[in-house]
């Protein structure tokens, strides 16, 4: 944070408590002697400050629980109007009052979580195009305890037939639907850079997802790359981990058949789930990291990075095409 910055103290009352879905009703911020307060129709909130609060960048904006509550509002509500962009040109960042007071007062009733409590994590899953290496992403979908990010993308290339069977997606007349309902898009790089600003407001932290290492991390990286922001997405992580071999390593004593993510559910929690869903296969991922457990050193040992991620797959294209004279294959393991 700029020692210079300007704290715009702000509030939201919305039409409801579920950060996904709830439309602002009232916007509400005081800077100083200055006022700006706005009451909207829902669900077409206006977004564009009049003339009653003007501040000049770079803006902190600071809210009691706006980590929990008002921040993941925000963002979303941005994103939907095209405006996240021109809000990031001059808001450097938010301030959540309640987590700075548990800092200053950690010994007031209800502060016994430290401040700077483990690692947070973020699960994740991209919906595609297809399997192949040219796959557009389609859908993404990120939860963090009660938070959460769903965003649609039309895509560039047809969606194949294969795909568009198991997902319920397809493309008529340049709009996307969903089990024949259409649904609201953004451009790719809107969807990249929302997802990086809620990576961000839960401060750097770890990127959870199943198979993500062979697949989901692969075409994030190269749209990433496509749009110059891998260097924004890396400095907004931790890291990535994939709970497939996770699960593998965790789960060796059980003899199981199949260490697909539904299979894992299932198996684990003794539920099914409407799969191939990217947000509802977060929310069943989350649960069953929970049930997981897996120790910090075993996380750790797991843990990737974009750059590591293609050095290791730049070592194995190598190997593939110079292979040694004599290799030996250990028997396969469960699926």
């Amino acid at each position: 944070m700029s020692s210079n910055s300007t704290i715009v103290f702000f509030d939201l009352e919305t039409t409801g408590l579920d950060t996904s879905v709830c439309h602002i009703t009232q916007l509400s911020a005081v800077s100083g002697e200055r006022l700006f307060n706005v009451y909207t129709f829902p669900p077409a909130p206006s977004l564009r400050a009049p003339n009653g609060l003007q501040a000049s960048p770079p803006i902190l904006l600071a809210a009691h629980n706006a980590k929990g509550f008002d921040a993941p509002i925000l963002t979303r509500v941005l994103l939907q109007n095209h405006l996240l962009q021109e809000f990031q040109q001059v808001v450097s960042g938010f301030l959540d009052t309640l987590q700075l007071s548990k800092w200053l007062h950690p010994d007031l009733p209800g502060q016994s979580q430290p401040f700077l409590e483990s690692q947070s994590v973020v699960f994740f899953d991209l919906e595609t195009t297809g399997l192949g290496q040219t796959c557009d992403i389609v859908q993404l979908a990120a939860v963090s305890g009660g938070h959460s990010l769903n965003l649609y993308v039309l895509p560039r290339c047809r969606m194949e037939r294969g795909a568009a069977r198991v997902t319920g997606f397809r493309v008529r007349r340049q709009r996307l639907y969903l089990h024949r309902q259409v649904v609201l898009t953004n451009s790719l790089r809107e969807v990249l850079v929302s997802f990086m600003a809620f990576l961000r407001m839960l401060g750097r932290p770890l990127v959870i997802g199943h198979n993500i290492r062979r697949f989901d991390c692969r075409v994030l990286s190269r749209a990433l790359d496509e749009l110059d922001l891998r260097a924004g997405f890396n400095s907004s992580i931790s890291g990535c981990v994939d709970t497939l071999p996770l699960a593998r390593e965790v789960l060796r004593d059980r003899c199981l058949k199949s260490f697909r993510q539904e299979s894992l559910v299932k198996e684990l929690l003794g539920v099914t789930y409407k799969a191939h869903d990217a947000l509802e296969d977060v929310r069943a991922l989350q649960a069953l990291y929970s049930v997981l457990q897996p120790p910090p050193e075993l996380v750790c040992r797991h843990m990737f990075t974009l750059e590591t991620m293609a050095r290791k797959a730049g070592v194995k294209a190598a190997k593939l095409k110079f292979p040694a004279r004599c290799q030996y294959s250990a028997p396969c393991g469960s699926t």
